[in-house]
């Protein structure tokens, strides 16, 4: 399991950080808080990102 920062995980989905922010405040996407960063799960990107294809 790898875990990304918000700017890394952004990158990854082609988006802003602050979407990436949106989608962890409305609980659509889990972030963890690692030090002083938060971080989100690669795992858990590539299941959203999958999701919002279906859609």
């Amino acid at each position: 399991m790898q875990y990304l920062s918000v700017s890394e995980a952004a990158k990854k989905m082609g988006k802003s950080r602050q979407w990436v922010w949106v989608l962890v405040r409305m609980n659509r996407l889990k972030a963890i808080r690692i030090g002083n960063q938060f971080c989100v799960c690669e795992d858990d990107i590539k299941k959203f990102t999958q999701t919002e294809e279906k859609n």
